[in-house]
């Protein structure tokens, strides 16, 4: 009798542990959903965000783009790799409940 109970004790323990371990990007992953634009001297960028997957259309130096790729969220940086194979990284503040994205040129908010 006393081993079932420690088997079972042990297995609600596991399960416990099992439940704690979600994503801990989740809040980042939700703020980040939907378009972000982003303004550089070259040009304007609209990038939307949906569930692990990514699309930037933009117009750089008078040439019209579409890129479509996914992304993975880590500490402090999104990293972005597009259907053709070209990585783009992002760097993010996420603080009381509020994201903004780091680029060498400026993010004009979230729409």
């Amino acid at each position: 009798m006393k081993k079932i109970v420690a088997m079972v004790l042990t297995l609600a323990m596991c399960l416990s542990l099992c439940a704690c371990g979600g994503n801990p990007y989740a809040e980042v992953e939700e703020a980040l959903q939907g378009e972000w634009t982003r303004t550089s001297q070259y040009g304007d960028s609209v990038y939307t965000f949906n569930d692990g997957t990514v699309v930037c259309k933009g117009n750089t130096l008078g040439y019209e783009h579409t890129s479509a790729g996914t992304y993975e969220i880590g500490d402090h940086a999104i990293h972005i790799t597009y259907e053709n194979g070209i990585e783009a990284v992002f760097e993010y503040i996420y603080e009381n409940g509020e994201l903004s994205l780091k680029a060498s040129d400026a993010w004009d908010g979230n729409s």
